[in-house]
């Protein structure tokens, strides 16, 4: 699914209105019948629901969604918000249809009024702004948002949360919706996807309003969003397939202390394709892997730390490092000695970017197309400091762009940056993956896939997606508290089944 900025959008209604055809008043009706059908799956009927409408657009949305409730028997209340000196065309038009509905109790608000008692009961629908919205929400409008925000009742955005920037709101010091429901138009907005605004977005869809798919499909962009819709084929085995095809992987992971992350990523690669695995270890872990992981073969270190010589490397199609491997100077070594002796992309995370970021010379020795996988704050040690992730996804995007290497920033809706620059927004996961160890699977996945013959970039989008599956099945037995990293290992087969039978 693409994401678009606000100027792409208008185009496409523009170009939808154009050549449909179709008035932009009838789509006006169009998104008013989603947002009917949003509230009706919901909430019950007998839900009393009151309406903010602003003088544009938004509010010509939310003017039509009051009089499709009243028509199917919602107990409805309109404020009519007057800010500035005129309304849009279609606002005004859809007031208009308002006569002879003496049943909506439609009110004026302006700067004059004292605001409503709005009861408890109520859901809030708010319209006040929508996505064209290009300064931030001060005076009286910021004074109407504030107080909406201090309601107890729940409340759901037409579009966009009124006072929320589309994309960049690093700027944004202006009043903003809290909703707890953003309902959008056929694409999601930038900022419903970024940590900074999870506070004003809450839980969001975006439903179809019919907009031309030929002028979706020709208007390109950076960001997407991806669904089950988006992923690469999962590739199929041939009856005479055998463990040659799918590649060897080697695993360079753990360290006194940390052999739990090796297990972890080991036992995630394994069910995740690849064809061999070798996990090089210090030789205080013999045992415990030997025992946890009897798939993989093991490459012992005569010493107790990871010190990796060339010629252990020649018989891998794809290298893993860092999860659990410290940061000694042995271990900066061994990074150094995989990085210049590798040409196969790398699959790198935890430690072995901490050493990176000490030694940035290793960037530039990467193979191109490697995987990076770094949560915010590895992110930063690599890079700079971000107060917002807008920001530190464009700063990832020039890192992919001009080392030719994938970023994967791990977080919620994580965001797989490819080497062109175009950022991949995940849709699968939960909160309870917010623990140790999730992200050692995650590196797990990636490098089986990666093993098993995917291109990088369709083993990281794919690995991301499946990480997060596998979690959310998981949940449907485990709580947020009790749901372990072990937990999406297990659920790994179920989640590459679900998405098969999709495809």
């Amino acid at each position: 699914m693409k994401i678009f900025k606000s100027p792409q959008i208008r185009e496409i209604d523009k170009t939808t209105i154009e050549q449909e055809p179709v008035l932009s008043i009838n789509l006006m009706e169009r998104a008013a019948w989603q947002l009917h059908k949003f509230i009706e799956e919901k909430f019950s009927k007998d839900k009393p629901i009151t309406i903010f409408a602003g003088p544009g657009n938004n509010g010509g949305d939310a003017v039509a969604l009051a009089r499709l409730l009243t028509d199917n028997n919602y107990n409805a209340n309109l404020w009519l918000l007057k800010i500035g000196k005129d309304r849009s065309a279609d606002c005004q038009a859809n007031i208009k249809r308002l006569e002879g509905y003496s049943n909506i109790q439609t009110h004026e608000l302006s700067d004059n009024d004292k605001f409503p008692e709005i009861p408890a009961n109520h859901l809030i629908v708010e319209g006040i702004f929508g996505s064209g919205l290009t300064r931030p929400a001060e005076g009286w409008p910021a004074e109407v948002i504030e107080f909406i925000n201090t309601l107890p009742n729940p409340v759901m955005s037409i579009d966009i949360p009124s006072g929320l920037f589309s994309e960049d709101n690093r700027q944004n010091n202006g009043a903003i919706i809290k909703a707890d429901y953003t309902v959008s138009f056929e694409f999601p907005k930038l900022a419903f996807v970024l940590s900074e605004n999870e506070l004003y977005v809450g839980e969001w869809q975006a439903l179809s309003i019919g907009l031309l798919p030929k002028t979706i499909n020709d208007t390109s962009t950076k960001y997407y969003y991806t669904t089950e819709n988006d992923l690469p084929l999962l590739k199929n085995r041939t009856k005479f397939a055998h463990k040659g095809h799918f590649g060897h992987a080697l695993l360079v992971a753990g360290s006194f202390g940390k052999t739990g992350a090796a297990v972890l990523a080991a036992k995630a690669c394994i069910r995740s394709g690849s064809g061999l695995l070798s996990i090089h270890i210090p030789q205080f872990s013999y045992s415990i892997m030997q025992s946890c992981v009897p798939e993989a073969m093991l490459v012992i270190d005569e010493t107790e730390q990871i010190y990796c010589q060339k010629d252990h490397l020649e018989p891998f199609t794809v290298v893993g490092a860092g999860p659990g491997i410290g940061q000694k100077k042995s271990m900066r070594e061994a990074l150094h000695t995989l990085i210049t002796n590798t040409d196969a992309p790398m699959v790198l995370d935890a430690d072995a970017l901490n050493i990176i970021s000490q030694n940035h010379e290793l960037m530039d020795l990467l193979p191109k197309g490697s995987i990076l996988t770094p949560h915010p704050k590895e992110f930063d040690r690599l890079t700079k400091k971000h107060e917002f992730h807008y920001e530190r996804i464009e700063t990832a995007r020039e890192m992919a762009e001009k080392q030719k290497l994938i970023v994967v920033l791990k977080g919620a809706n994580t965001a797989v940056i490819d080497v062109n620059g175009d950022v991949h927004f995940n849709s699968t996961g939960n909160p309870a993956m917010a623990k140790g160890g999730s992200g050692d699977v995650l590196t797990g996945i990636i490098l089986g896939l990666l093993s098993s013959g995917y291109d990088p970039i369709d083993a990281a989008r794919l690995g991301v997606f499946v990480h997060g599956r596998a979690a959310d099945l998981a949940l449907q037995k485990e709580s947020e508290e009790s749901l372990i990293a072990t937990d999406i290992i297990n659920h790994l087969g179920l989640a590459y089944k679900s998405i098969r039978e999709l495809q």
